[in-house]
């Protein structure tokens, strides 16, 4: 039987409806990782992933979009069906060692990450305690697999990363460019998020009326 995107039983030998065996963890990959039904997968949709949007099948970009619709994440549920099959041509592929920065305070924000599999932590300046010759980091959310995020950069007017993004472990994350983003999802997305930071700034009689944009954006990225 073929083998789709997703890990149910790891490490254990199975027979499918058609009498062949599955594949079990004694088996292993060209890298000589076990090649257990979950790395199997991730490799199935790595390879995908990897070809040039043009070259892959229609059977393969059904394959991204099932992968992507067990994902649970309030970006990617809010996005129409045709959307996220448009979303799913595009997505290309990294991985990240642990301890590697994904990316820096001030860069140019160019991708929207999703996480597949492992975990990544977000860290921003501290107000209190950075100066304009020294910034000093306090720790944010720790995102894992189905999270989306770097999405902020894409939508603010300097495109610059308002923190920095480090891999806490071995992490393999989808990638989506600024341009296919703009393209597929940009301008519903962005003028969602502009429509909850006004709201946000007309919350509890002007409360959040002082709260810098980056904030409120992050902010209204979360409501769902």
């Amino acid at each position: 039987g073929s083998l789709s995107l997703f890990p149910e039983q790891v490490g254990r030998s199975q027979v499918t409806m058609d009498g062949q065996e599955s594949i079990t963890s004694s088996q292993v990959l060209g890298d000589g990782t076990p090649k257990t039904p979950w790395n199997a997968k991730s490799k199935g949709l790595k390879d995908i992933l990897l070809k040039p949007p043009d070259m892959r099948t229609e059977v393969e970009i059904e394959e991204v979009f099932a992968a992507i619709e067990r994902l649970q994440d309030p970006f990617l549920a809010n996005l129409d069906q045709p959307v996220k099959r448009a979303m799913c041509q595009r997505l290309t592929w990294e991985e990240f060692q642990e301890n590697e920065q994904i990316f820096d305070f001030g860069s140019v924000g160019d991708k929207l990450y999703i996480v597949w599999s492992g975990r990544v932590q977000l860290e921003v300046p501290d107000e209190k305690t950075s100066t304009e010759t020294e910034l000093h980091f306090v720790k944010g959310a720790k995102m894992d697999s189905g999270k989306v995020f770097g999405e902020i950069a894409l939508m603010s007017e300097d495109c610059k990363r308002k923190g920095r993004c480090t891999a806490l472990k071995p992490t393999q994350l989808l990638i989506f460019y600024r341009d296919d983003y703009k393209w597929c999802v940009g301008a519903s997305q962005e003028t969602t998020v502009k429509e909850r930071v006004a709201f946000l700034r007309m919350a509890e009689e002007g409360l959040l009326a002082d709260m810098r944009y980056v904030d409120l954006q992050a902010m209204a990225g979360s409501l769902t």
